[in-house]
């Protein structure tokens, strides 16, 4: 199958799933939570692996539509066979903590800072119907070497999975920076096949062009780091510092979200027209 036939089932699986989940309208898609697939099993995940919002069959519909154009064979089956994956920019977990919400909300990271009720307010909502939205999805290369991938490593290095630390990184690796990442710069090397096109500061910009990541860039188009990448099991952080940083992460995020959902959701419509 070539990736015009890709697309063309893309497009069928997409104007299904606005049929059923938004009414029949597609401007709804920005806003329509991913988790509310779970137990969706034709555009939620499959039984045969688990449930992750940027790996849901929806999200690869979407890669497939908007992405395809950026990174080279990507399809279906290279999303498939994991030679590319989904993943969270601005994730939960890390500076919140896992949520409860039995007896009450619980948030391991958050609650023992002592947030108002405005702030609490907030996290939910970001949990809830904000984080696992469409514009906080992006898809990466995901070839191994010795035993890590771009997205796993991401999570488990001293970017603390922040994502503006991560691109911070990536370009350096990317551009072959002196002081670049050596396991990044490693998976880099790994990945040349489909990376090979931003394989410098120029092919870094036209990257990031493509992939919708001007919120976190400055005006020459560098990465910019802006978050404090505490975590929720951090101790030596002051109650002030943390609280502030949640508020701050929140807010960057929400309007990332939103601006990358509506660029998704221009070319949506627009491969949509040509395939309906």
């Amino acid at each position: 199958m070539d990736i015009s036939d890709d697309k063309k089932l893309a497009a069928e699986k997409i104007l299904k799933f606005v049929d059923k989940y938004l009414e029949g309208d597609i401007d709804k898609i920005t806003t329509f939570p991913l988790s509310k697939l779970l137990h969706d099993k034709e555009f939620g995940c499959p039984s045969n692996r688990s449930f992750d919002c940027d790996d849901t069959e929806l999200m690869r519909c979407i890669y497939v539509l908007i992405f395809s154009d950026v990174w080279p064979c990507l399809s279906f089956e290279t999303l498939g066979n994991y030679t590319y994956r989904g993943d969270t920019m601005n994730t939960y977990n890390t500076l919140f903590g896992k949520p409860n919400y039995h007896n009450g909300i619980w948030h391991p990271g958050l609650n023992k800072f002592h947030p108002s009720d405005s702030l609490k307010k907030k996290v939910v909502d970001f949990h809830l119907k904000g984080y696992n939205l469409i514009g906080n999805m992006v898809v990466l290369p995901n070839i191994e070497f010795e035993g890590k991938t771009i997205n796993r490593y991401r999570g488990c290095n001293h970017t603390h999975d922040f994502f503006d630390r991560f691109l911070y990184d990536l370009k350096s690796a990317l551009i072959k920076a002196p002081d670049c990442d050596i396991t990044l710069h490693n998976l880099v090397k790994a990945n040349a096949l489909y990376l090979y096109p931003f394989l410098n500061q120029s092919g870094f910009k036209v990257l990031s062009s493509k992939l919708f990541f001007e919120d976190y860039l400055d005006s020459d188009l560098n990465p910019v780091v802006s978050s404090k990448a505490f975590y929720y099991w951090i101790k030596d952080v002051t109650s002030e510092a943390y609280l502030e940083e949640a508020d701050r992460y929140i807010d960057f995020a929400n309007k990332t979200i939103e601006h990358r959902g509506r660029h998704m959701l221009k070319i949506l419509k627009d491969q949509l027209c040509i395939f309906k």
